[in-house]
């Protein structure tokens, strides 16, 4: 996704904003109050297809121009698909619960997400009737929607201002329901997300649970690969040595091993397969090849094995980068501590250095919190890039914090653009000074 520009037409009846992107990145800068926050929020809430959030809004035109492509949306054209939807919801409800529900549209009040769960069960109507508005979109409306999707080839992430609430919900609201609220949360991701992949993620999260789902999902998802890849390797050998394969074995490859190599592999193996004593003896043959010029066929069949692990190490490494980067730009930010990923274990931790105890993630510091948060979605999601759009980066981000902070992102490989608002000059004194610009630079007074 190349994003050139966003125009957005007579907000509220007194402004036109005239976005423009420079390698798919801006930096828009302005004190609290100007507006800034509006027009990130408009942004994602269309390229999101939020259609419903987005008409709350009060504008005449929204176009955006993706590579060559323009694309315009009428105030009008999103008025009629929502009412178009919520007509059909309204027409499955009894009289007096659809008179109750048009009272509140006309007060400009919406349905919560709980509520409508409640009318939904209680009368039978399926919640996909309201949540999949889509289905109701006019065929130029589809065909518009469509085209967007067609450009969007990378992950949405949207850090709104009020991204991390400290505190786990349950310290908050001693009474609640836990499992009733994810229930209702995953309901929620639901309306939001596309049927097949989601398209966006909107980052608004309680504690540090999100964090701590992200690196076990990674952990198992390595120690997965690892026993899947394993398994295959020893099954299929066995075929190879009846077929006398290892007499093809390449031992350069093996002499140019170094020893740590050796050991980290074979701690990887467990001892189901591979037993101590088996580990030892392997390795003192690797150690013996290294220095003979002819190799036995015994020896022959451990190198052949072992060209094997290293190829499956090879392998593993390259599933591992995601979490390898996570902790390196992370540990950047951290003076006290750092963090930790122990590939022979697949073990991840938060470590004091004074102290070389582990630290649980709900006692970083805030800004420690944000950083942590933003990169473990970055580098433990399974999407291969992103557009970031982050409404005040600087929150609980000390000076030098600021100062990296959005080059560490911008940098990173996984990162297609963003779109960052700020007060702070902090956030872009740096290489990104280029793609800053006020806000003011992009407005014009409607007469």
């Amino acid at each position: 996704m190349k994003l050139k520009s966003f125009i957005i037409k007579n907000l509220y009846g007194r402004k036109d904003y005239f976005l423009k992107f420079i390698d798919n990145r801006l930096v828009i800068v302005g004190e609290n109050g100007a507006g800034k926050t509006t027009v990130l929020r408009i942004l994602f809430l269309f390229l999101s297809g939020q259609w419903s959030n987005l008409s709350k809004f009060e504008f005449d035109s929204i176009s955006i121009k993706l590579d060559d492509k323009l694309i315009n949306l009428s105030k009008s054209e999103i008025t009629d698909k929502i009412f178009t939807s919520n007509n059909i919801f309204k027409k499955r409800l009894p009289p007096s619960i659809r008179e109750r529900v048009e009272m509140m549209d006309t007060c400009k009040d919406s349905i919560g997400l709980e509520e409508l769960e409640v009318l939904c069960s209680r009368y039978g109507v399926p919640i996909s009737v309201h949540t999949h508005g889509d289905d109701f979109l006019s065929d130029n409306i589809k065909k518009k929607l469509e085209t967007l999707k067609s450009y969007l080839d990378c992950q949405i992430l949207y850090l709104p201002t009020y991204r991390r609430i400290e505190q786990e919900l349950g310290y908050i609201f001693e009474d609640i329901n836990l499992d009733d609220f994810k229930r209702r949360h995953r309901v929620q991701n639901r309306r939001f997300y596309s049927r097949d992949k989601p398209a966006y993620t909107e980052l608004v999260e309680f504690g540090m649970n999100d964090v701590k789902d992200n690196i076990e999902k990674k952990l198992s998802h390595l120690k997965e690969f690892t026993r899947t890849k394993l398994n295959s390797l020893t099954l299929a050998y066995l075929g190879d040595v009846v077929d006398k394969k290892y007499d093809k074995v390449d031992v350069n490859e093996i002499k140019g091993v170094e020893d740590d190599t050796v050991k980290n592999i074979l701690e990887r193996i467990d001892s189901v397969i591979l037993s101590k004593s088996s580990k030892n003896h392997l390795v003192e043959t690797i150690k013996n090849v290294k220095d003979d010029s002819e190799l036995d066929e015994h020896q022959k069949v451990i190198c052949h094995y072992f060209s094997k692990l290293l190829s499956f190490q090879q392998e593993l490494e390259k599933e591992e980068q995601g979490i390898r980067k996570f902790c390196e730009v992370c540990n950047n930010y951290m003076s006290d501590k750092f963090l930790e990923y122990t590939s022979s274990r697949f073990s991840f931790m938060v470590v004091s250095k004074k102290h070389l105890k582990e630290i649980e993630l709900r006692h970083l510091s805030s800004g420690e919190k944000q950083i942590v948060s933003l990169f473990s979605h970055l580098y433990l999601s399974n999407d291969a890039n992103f557009f970031l759009m982050i409404d005040e980066p600087e929150l609980s981000l000390s000076v030098p914090w600021q100062r990296m902070f959005l080059i560490d992102i911008s940098t990173s490989h996984l990162c297609s653009g963003f779109l960052a608002v700020t007060h702070s000059p902090f956030i872009y004194e740096n290489d990104l000074e280029k793609y800053a610009h006020s806000l003011g630079e992009f407005i014009k007074e409607v007469k």
